[in-house]
């Protein structure tokens, strides 16, 4: 009888063809991966801070994954920053009147740096070379380098209302526009003060400020529950945009502003997220959450930090249409504040 060479079944060769699939995918779930195609998509990340932990967490913007990485700091950050130049993340430590300077690419802390006060606001200059880091109670911005650490500090002036918050617009290279509790604005510009402009009109009371993409800030004030267009540092060119009636009621908590200049502010007691358009027109959406706080904003929409659930959900546009809230991550803590990188 001739001899019998027995062969792979079909069954075999499949099975053999399944497993190195099995493998990777289990390996992608063990990293935290959960979407193959995180593997040729390009990660999209901010970060966040979660100030109970002294900890600030990488996360993928897109959800395809988990936390990245997260980083260690000597204390809490309350305010967060990114330069693209120097790919660090600015992390304002008020309880160490220090900033910690993290290198988003090494998951580290390259340098803590002493400012010489309590850090309150903080923004990057157009050049990514230099973090602009307000010290409200000593009336004081402290310029960081961002290569050397070097400090320098620029006294503003010595009367009249505490300086509040503070931005970097984007028409120059090394320049922050400072407004104060009483609406008066103060530039720092190439390591000088520089004469005030004309300050802001009405009951103002400055909350946050960022930078547009038209070249000026824009000003969350919640005296007025309204946004506050500034395309020069003078408070007369100043243009008042109503947020509005939320249903849930409740004091705005943050504000990004997306670079087609829709702005968006968070409302924690609401849940809820206010996005107003270019023209003035708003509309109120559901953020995903209860205790919706930490705000930031790319071209496919904005990405919200809650403070309830400690999670992280997306609001991003399909065309005209704002999606509803997908959630991204879930944080240990409390998240207060976030940063999106390029």
């Amino acid at each position: 009888m001739p001899h019998l060479v027995s062969r792979p079944s079909h069954t075999h060769r499949a099975v053999r063809r399944v497993t190195p699939l099995l493998l990777i995918t289990l390996a992608l779930a063990l990293t935290g991966c959960r979407n193959p195609l995180y593997l040729v998509a390009q990660a999209a990340r901010m970060w966040v801070s979660v100030p109970s932990e002294r900890r600030i967490y990488e996360l993928d913007r897109e959800g395809l994954r988990s936390t990245h990485g997260q980083v260690w700091l000597e204390a809490s950050a309350t305010r967060l920053a990114w330069s693209p130049v120097t790919r660090q993340v600015v992390a304002i430590q008020p309880e160490s009147r220090s900033v910690a300077l993290v290198d988003a690419g090494l998951l580290r802390v390259s340098r803590n740096v002493g400012v010489g006060g309590t850090p309150v606001d903080v923004a990057i200059s157009t050049s990514g070379m230099t973090a602009h880091v307000l010290l409200a109670e000593e009336r004081a911005v402290a310029l960081v380098d961002l290569r050397s650490g070097k400090v320098q500090r620029v006294a503003l002036s010595p009367s009249g209302a505490k300086p509040a918050v503070l931005a970097c617009p984007r028409q120059a290279q090394d320049e922050s526009w400072i407004v104060a509790e009483d609406g008066r604005i103060e530039i720092v510009r190439d390591g000088a003060l520089q004469p005030a402009g004309t300050p802001l009109s009405g009951s103002v009371k400055p909350f946050r400020a960022v930078a547009d993409a038209a070249g000026g800030i824009v000003l969350l004030d919640t005296g007025r529950a309204a946004l506050v267009r500034l395309p020069s540092a003078r408070g007369d060119s100043a243009t008042l945009v109503s947020i509005g009636t939320v249903t849930g009621g409740g004091q705005p908590a943050d504000m990004a502003v997306a670079p087609d200049g829709k702005a968006a502010v968070t409302f924690p007691d609401a849940g809820r997220v206010v996005i107003l358009e270019a023209d003035g027109r708003s509309q109120s959406y559901a953020s995903g959450a209860p205790g919706a706080r930490a705000i930031v904003a790319d071209a496919r929409g904005f990405h919200v930090a809650h403070e309830g659930p400690n999670q992280v959900f997306a609001l991003t546009w399909s065309g005209s249409t704002l999606l509803a809230a997908r959630w991204v991550d879930t944080l240990p803590g409390p998240p207060v504040a976030a940063v999106a990188l390029d």
